[in-house]
């Protein structure tokens, strides 16, 4: 397996070879017999072409039956694979590179694609190149016995998976607008994946039950869906949201339920509720129960932890992504709807909806990435708490606190997983909203978070406030 980066009309390979194309027919010419390659792509767009050609004159099979193409385009119109196979010897897979690298690696310039294929040596050594991060973090975890990985993460069915994803509950956000004067930025290093490694987490079929959970010392991890109503304390923490997601301010976070809510809970969110609310339940109404281990993901977080810890730039990130992308590929749904490309003349593009036939190596197994969550906003909340007088910020592993003095409530350390360090400080920062801040150093540079815009200059402090329109890298015009 040849591993290649396309740029305009050349494929770079990181075995140092190279090979040009002038026209989707060339590209085709040496694709048959190239042998099997896995090619990213950094221009979805600049590929319709040779998509068109291969569409127009061969059928698609998903089976990968030879001369056959088979492609997965979300709904939405992202890119992620567009297969070819030309005979069992003769297949290449062209996927999207952001989808792997995620932080939107570009190779726009000739100085960059070394740069870009010295990350793909490091996912090549691993044997880890793969069509998304997710599936990557996956392939790493199980090393290839999906049957042992399915036997202790069974596929649910579609109905307990509607049953538990409403538990799913994102990260605890919090924004107190203003412009602040020092400030530290804190986060948990590594928090997900510590968590992975160090506590009780669910495996196995959950065991359904009607009313309220009943002590079971085999199964005693459980999710509960309750009818009750709440109101925040005045020292509490408002995590639980209104059932809709949406980005922006916290006003989806409910400081009272205005009477009876239906909710879908872990025992440890439960708990939560209950430090953090007035409440008063109307009725259990069901729950699913579930056993318990520490041990299945031990080795994995061991292994990508230390690799992280011991080095610097791209094998430092090549490890955090690995470890950091196993949860939200275990709370993946199914992707049944796709858009397939069509042709009729080879060069003019169509897009047809249609339907993915459902693996059987699906991965997904909900009750993990639930209990993950919970615990990470239960860390999350213990920190709030503790440094509540000087709380401005929080956005689900981190915090922003007001004066440089060292944290309470956590263990700081620069690098060990499962530890708070402090990855910044302020000398003034401004809040506008969550994912909308910027922070300014002694050393004069710039934090910027700008979630949804790209802002590679920072935007000057007198202007960055609520009511000015600004203008972002890609030409896009924000209003703050």
């Amino acid at each position: 397996m040849k591993i290649g980066l396309m740029v305009d009309n050349a494929i770079y390979f990181t075995d140092g070879s190279k090979t040009t194309f002038s026209c989707p027919a060339d590209l085709l010419s040496y694709v048959v017999g190239a042998g099997k390659l896995t090619v990213y792509l950094t221009d979805f767009s600049a590929f319709n072409p040779f998509m068109a050609h291969i569409v127009a004159h061969l059928p698609r099979n998903e089976h990968h039956a030879s001369l056959s193409w088979d492609a997965i385009i979300s709904t939405k119109g992202r890119f992620f694979s567009f297969e070819v196979t030309i005979d069992r010897d003769n297949r290449t897979k062209f996927y999207e590179l952001s989808n792997l690298l995620r932080d939107g690696y570009r190779a726009d310039t000739g100085d960059s694609i070394p740069h870009i294929l010295e990350i793909l040596r490091i996912y090549e050594q691993a044997d880890l190149c793969r069509i998304t991060a997710g599936s990557a973090s996956m392939k790493a975890y199980h090393e290839g016995d999906i049957r042992d990985y399915q036997r202790h993460f069974p596929h649910l069915t579609e109905e307990q998976d509607r049953a538990l994803r409403p538990a799913y509950l994102g990260g605890y956000m919090i924004a107190r607008e203003g412009h602040w004067g020092e400030c530290i930025d804190i986060d948990c290093n590594s928090m997900y994946p510590s968590i992975l490694r160090d506590e009780w987490l669910p495996f196995g079929e959950p065991e359904h039950y009607d009313g309220a959970y009943q002590q079971d010392d085999d199964m005693p991890l459980h999710v509960d869906k309750i009818i009750f109503r709440a109101d925040l304390k005045p020292d509490g923490y408002a995590f639980l949201n209104d059932g809709r997601m949406r980005y922006g301010r916290d006003a989806a976070r409910l400081t009272t339920t205005d009477g009876y809510i239906t909710r879908t809970l872990t025992d440890i969110d439960q708990k939560l509720l209950m430090e953090n609310y007035d409440v008063t339940v109307y009725k259990h109404v069901e729950g699913w129960k579930f056993r318990r281990s520490k041990g299945f993901f031990f080795g994995f977080v061991s292994q990508y932890g230390a690799m992280k810890m011991s080095n610097t730039g791209d094998r430092r990130q090549f490890a955090k992504l690995i470890m950091n992308a196993l949860v939200g590929k275990m709370a993946s749904m199914p992707r049944d709807g796709i858009l397939l490309p069509k042709s009729d003349d080879g060069r003019m593009l169509d897009w047809i909806p249609a339907k993915k036939q459902a693996s059987n190596l699906n991965t997904t197994y909900l009750p993990v990435p639930i209990w993950v969550n919970a615990y990470a906003r239960r860390r999350l909340l213990h920190v709030c708490r503790a440094n509540a007088d000087r709380l401005v910020y929080a956005n689900t592993d981190g915090c922003a606190l007001l004066g440089w003095d060292v944290p309470q409530g956590c263990e700081v350390d620069p690098i060990e997983l499962g530890k708070w360090k402090i990855s910044a400080k302020y000398e003034r920062m401004t809040i506008l909203a969550i994912n909308r801040y910027q922070g300014w150093k002694p050393d004069g540079t710039v934090d910027i978070c700008m979630a949804g815009n790209l802002f590679s200059t920072p935007i000057p402090y007198s202007q960055y406030h609520h009511g000015v329109e600004v203008v972002d890298d890609y030409g896009t015009h924000v209003m703050l």
